[in-house]
């Protein structure tokens, strides 16, 4: 019913959930205190907020738009979102993604593309799962994923800016890292490993002895900087264009795929350079 609520809980756990009717007007938004599973799906209706306005996203799904109309995340005084729930932006129109939650889950569906509108905090996983989808991380500098990227379909675009990931990332879709950085920051073994992924500048950032590994071929146009832990290309081919900077370790564990250097390749006093196979190597700007 298209009304105003003063409270409005949804514990509604079937597949499509509850959907609003039209736009609503509410001052307390409460997803799942009772049900686990529960979600409310916007139907595409504008959600007006009303005095002090809460969402307490306690369990569930609150999905943002629908095939023919794209809505934004309202503006709620006070944001309650639980470990282990999903917002997801799932319109076929283009979509701006709100950095004012800190999201858990961050899911995206939906043939269009979805514009980040600041740095992005996700405590779980954020998941590409539309073809023909982009997702643009835009300029901003601070994005954070703490589980792991799935890009199950379509695209997942870095732009210009920094995005440290301290899950995996894979999927069947495309990571495209534009001219901006992806870190890799996880306290344990992290993989990269998208059907089609490049990178532009690659950071490993990480506990000391522990690894980022690839598991599909990549290319990495701008910088290679292992600042902290080990870098492993494993036994994928490997086509880097920039430069490559090594203060901890670099490891090659398999003689399979070829690795290709065009840029120099520094290795500091103290770093490791480790062949346990030795897979076929072309330098083309030096090694120092």
């Amino acid at each position: 019913k298209s009304t105003t609520y003063t409270n409005l809980k949804i514990n509604n756990t079937h597949a499509s959930g509850a959907v609003l009717g039209g736009a609503t007007t509410v001052t307390t938004l409460t997803i799942g205190d009772i049900a686990a599973s529960s979600f409310l799906d916007d139907g595409g209706f504008t959600i007006t907020l009303s005095g002090s306005s809460v969402l307490n996203l306690t369990q569930g799904k609150y999905k943002l738009g629908s095939a023919g109309t794209a809505t934004s995340f309202p503006s709620f005084g006070a944001i309650n979102i639980s470990s282990g729930t999903t917002v997801e932006y799932g319109s076929a129109q283009a979509q701006n993604i709100s950095a004012t939650p800190n999201y858990h889950n961050l899911t995206f569906t939906g043939a269009s593309t979805k514009t980040a509108q600041g740095s992005l905090s996700v405590a779980g996983n954020l998941t590409v799962n539309a073809a023909s989808q982009i997702i643009d991380m835009s300029s901003y500098t601070g994005h954070s994923i703490v589980g792991n990227v799935v890009i199950t379909a379509g695209t997942l675009s870095g732009n210009t800016s920094t995005i440290t990931v301290q899950g995996n990332i894979s999927g069947a879709g495309i990571l495209s890292g534009g001219s901006g950085t992806i870190k890799f920051a996880g306290g344990g073994t992290q993989t990269a490993g998208a059907t089609t992924q490049t990178f532009n500048n690659l950071t490993v950032e990480k506990t000391s002895g522990t690894s980022v590994s690839l598991t599909t071929a990549t290319t990495i146009n701008g910088s290679l900087v292992v600042t902290s832990g080990t870098f492993s290309p494993g036994s994928v081919i490997l086509t880097h264009n920039g430069t490559t900077t090594v203060a901890d370790t670099i490891s090659f564990p398999s003689a399979s795929g070829a690795k290709t250097f065009t840029g120099l390749v520094t290795i500091n006093s103290g770093a490791i350079w480790s062949e346990s196979a030795a897979p076929v190597f072309t330098f083309k700007g030096g090694i120092t």
